[in-house]
């Protein structure tokens, strides 16, 4: 029903437009904000972007996430050029909380984003374990697992501040008492990614230009 950032497909016009009504943040997870119309806790769940809700920022939520580990994090990643979501990672890791992270050589490379190898290669001097895409395509996902709160998050908002809520996004956040499938499934995912040496390899930095 959007006619501002949205306009009619070829065999659409003239249609009849029922728009359907579906709960956004209707999922109990403690550490990921909840917007102002939501119950305490319920933070977790459809997360469209952007929002006037600061607390429906993706980089607020997984950054909040990320900040009450305790357990394990696992973060498949396209796109890295905010610094703030990287000190997270940074900061989980020197308060010992294993972190594993897979990103995208095309991206690393890219001369037209320079942040993204900033971010990565501070990760990388952190500690971090670090793998890389060996083969010719990209790494386009856009995933993290935090496992003490058994949360899977998707979708398509990078770690860029626009992705964060400028940009037009969509993302879930679930828990795995809500659909265990669906936390079991990224993890089977990003286990079959980090040892598949036909596919990544172990980060290097490339450095300086």
């Amino acid at each position: 029903v959007d006619s501002v950032d949205y306009s009619d497909y070829g065999n659409t016009p003239g249609m009849q437009i029922t728009p359907a009504t579906y709960p956004i943040e209707s999922e109990y997870c403690p550490s990921v904000p909840a917007g102002p119309t939501v119950p305490k806790n319920f933070g977790c769940g459809l997360d469209f972007l952007p929002s006037s809700n600061w607390q429906d920022n993706y980089g607020t939520k997984v950054e909040s996430a990320i900040g009450a580990e305790k357990t394990k994090v696992d973060v498949d990643m396209f796109r890295i050029t905010n610094a703030a979501i990287a000190n997270s990672m940074i900061a989980a890791h020197q308060r010992g909380v294993p972190i594993r992270m897979i990103v995208d050589m095309s991206e690393y490379t890219n001369t037209a984003r320079v942040w993204v190898r900033y971010n990565v290669d501070r990760m990388f001097m952190a500690g971090i374990p670090l793998k890389i895409t060996k083969h010719a395509g990209q790494n386009h996902e856009k995933s993290v697992l935090v496992y003490g709160q058994g949360l899977a998050i998707w979708g398509s908002s990078n770690w860029t501040s626009p992705s964060f809520n400028s940009q037009q996004e969509h993302n879930y956040f679930s828990t795995s008492p809500v659909k265990p499938w669906y936390f079991q499934w990224f993890v089977n995912q990003f286990e079959r990614r980090w040892n598949s040496p036909q596919e990544y390899e172990a980060f290097v930095p490339a450095g300086p230009w």
